[in-house]
């Protein structure tokens, strides 16, 4: 039984492999770009933007033809309050084919503060469609309501649940 074990073992590990360096487009993704993205997750759940940077910056680098690592590198300069920065690499990670489902969200609050209203608010909606509840994404749609001087609908924003 172990000589058997042993290799169906040795396969099921393979594919788990494979479908864990695969991202989106059904390509496989870099393995060096894949290690730096894990890394950089760990020091963006962890609050450290800069750190987690640096590592998504590495990884798009080593892998310069998916998006996935510049979506990454939007997000983390969206919490250094670098949004200008931030809506460049979001806009590099779309052209690049990137679908994370949290690309409006980042954008929406790229272009909010930026002073872009109208469009952080149809980014932000367009997120809420698809993930309703959020409360950071009624704020910073109710903010942009606010900046377009539309108070009432900001209102409603803000008191929502």
């Amino acid at each position: 039984m172990y000589s058997f074990v042993t290799p169906v073992m040795r396969l099921v590990c393979g594919a788990v492999a494979v479908i864990l360096v695969a991202w989106p487009g059904g390509t496989m993704a870099n393995p060096e770009s894949v290690r730096l993205s894990r890394i950089g997750e760990t020091y963006f759940m962890a609050g450290r933007f800069e750190d987690a940077l640096k590592n998504f910056e590495a990884a798009a680098a080593a892998d310069p033809s998916r998006g996935n690592g510049e979506f990454y590198c939007g997000a983390s300069l969206n919490r250094l309050g670098r949004f200008s920065e931030a809506l460049a690499r979001l806009d590099k990670a779309a052209s690049a084919g990137c679908a994370n489902p949290e690309m409006a969200f980042e954008r929406g609050w790229s272009l909010l503060e930026l002073g872009r209203f109208t469009d952080a608010i149809a980014e932000l909606r367009a997120y809420d469609e698809k993930h309703a509840g959020r409360g950071k994404t009624s704020e910073f749609t109710g903010r942009a309501y606010l900046g377009l001087k539309e108070y009432k609908k900001a209102r409603v924003k803000y008191y929502e649940d």
